[in-house]
């Protein structure tokens, strides 16, 4: 039986941690989060966003929804009507002595899945740490147990919450199945004075939140190292340019259209989850689709200047080519928006919205923000879905309007990472020197 939650007592003034400069990011995430989270903060997650992650920070009360295809937040603090579309991000202001020493991000009720550990998974990768709520007295599901393997796989710091008694036996036995999780600090829920010390301790001052922070585009490039030696054979990078930018454009495109297709089959199963389920889909999907192309543009730039220079292309020598080309490729902030007549709707302006957290990996290329957009969630919730083969039929145009939008998208991405790419390499070998 779950016990009780109780509120932790007030930081006292001046107690021997004192609030850091940076405050580090923690996730939580697992079974009973929000309950944790309001014993926590005394503030209860808005009944509007049920489906929204949400990020706590210290400050006076306010509440923002971030909504996509919305270019700025929508204020839900003073109840200024109903949301077009649930929002996928809901950032509160709360004047909680925790907030002091850590902001929070709470992810949403529902049970593990495929889309939904995507989607976790990368909130946890951006910030600096994992509050995991679990019933270590029940056996894991695989659904559970392979969600929990992914968020810890790429956690910073992990501490598991045990919902309900559990003994060293089994603790030991949920770590068995996932090893990343011998290091994981335990605390039972009921002890929420011990846990948020934790919170306020330095511990989670080591991830990559904490220490993130952003740079200009316009800003000066470091100087790591002198300039390395540049090749007089023009012809070589141009060689390698041109057969790593063909194979890599065809392999982002055939897993992309593979991830479609898997999508429609998980969103086809049963149509009347959708427009809910498939947004979670498509997040999910950016996510991958930007991860895969990253990957892909890194490699590339790494072959094309291994080509460049004479002997072993040094690491700092690639930070330096992959800052100087970040600074060329042009930043695209628009949000593909699948619409309620199954087309694809782009927008400007809203890239921030369509985020779980509001932090993000940095990536040499804009990544590709997909949603359902807000007269799509209308159509569905008033006038309902007619039947199975009408909703799979709808569906199946969806995905080939996103898969005709996101092919454009990485074509233009290509494009413009193979110009910036040839106008830098061609730089250097023209004057024996990398211009970066």
């Amino acid at each position: 039986m779950n016990r009780p939650v109780k509120r932790p007592a007030p930081a006292r003034a001046g107690s021997a941690v004192e609030p850091p400069p940076v405050r580090p990011t923690v996730v939580f995430a697992g079974t009973g989060q929000h309950g944790l989270a309001a014993a926590l903060l005394g503030m209860a997650v808005p009944e509007s966003a049920p489906s929204a992650f949400v990020v706590f920070r210290h400050g006076p009360a306010g509440a923002r929804a971030f909504i996509p295809g919305h270019r700025e937040p929508r204020d839900i603090a003073t109840g200024t009507g109903p949301l077009t579309r649930p929002p996928r991000r809901v950032a509160l202001s709360v004047p909680a002595p925790t907030l002091e020493y850590v902001h929070l991000i709470v992810a949403p009720d529902g049970m593990p899945g495929t889309a939904r550990t995507t989607v976790v998974a990368d909130a946890v990768r951006c910030a600096d740490g994992l509050v995991y709520l679990i019933d270590a007295g029940e056996p894991l599901s695989p659904a559970r147990r392979a969600e929990l393997a992914a968020l810890a796989a790429v956690a910073g710091r992990v501490v598991l919450i045990a919902v309900r008694d559990s003994n060293d036996a089994e603790r030991a036995a949920v770590v068995g199945q996932i090893p990343a999780l011998a290091a994981a600090v335990w605390y039972p829920i009921e002890d929420v004075t011990a846990i948020a010390a934790d919170l306020r301790s330095p511990h989670w001052l080591s991830g990559p939140a904490s220490a993130r922070v952003p740079t200009p585009r316009s800003a000066d490039p470091v100087e790591l190292c002198p300039a390395p030696v540049v090749t007089g054979d023009d012809a070589a990078w141009r060689q390698v340019l041109a057969t790593r930018l063909g194979e890599h454009r065809s392999a982002v495109k055939d897993l992309f259209a593979d991830d479609l297709d898997a999508l429609v089959e998980r969103c086809g199963a049963d149509p009347l989850r959708l427009p809910e389920a498939l947004d979670t889909e498509l997040h999910a999907l950016s996510l991958r689709a930007s991860a895969c192309l990253d990957m892909a543009a890194r490699d590339l730039v790494a072959a094309v200047f291994s080509a460049v220079v004479e002997g072993r292309l040094r690491e700092s020598d690639l930070v330096r080519v992959t800052t100087a080309l970040w600074r060329r490729v042009e930043p695209d902030d628009r949000t593909l928006l699948v619409t309620a007549t199954a087309g694809v709707a782009a927008v400007s302006g809203a890239a921030d919205a369509v985020s779980a957290t509001g932090l993000f990996s940095p990536s040499l290329l804009p990544p590709v923000n997909l949603a359902v957009s807000g007269n799509c969630h209308l159509m569905w919730h008033y006038r309902g879905v007619p039947d199975q083969v009408a909703a799979r039929e709808w569906l199946h145009h969806a995905a080939e309007s996103v898969h005709r939008a996101v092919d454009t998208a990485l074509d233009a991405r290509f494009a413009e990472l193979a110009e910036a790419v040839g106008a830098l390499a061609g730089d250097a070998v023209d004057h024996g020197v990398l211009l970066a």
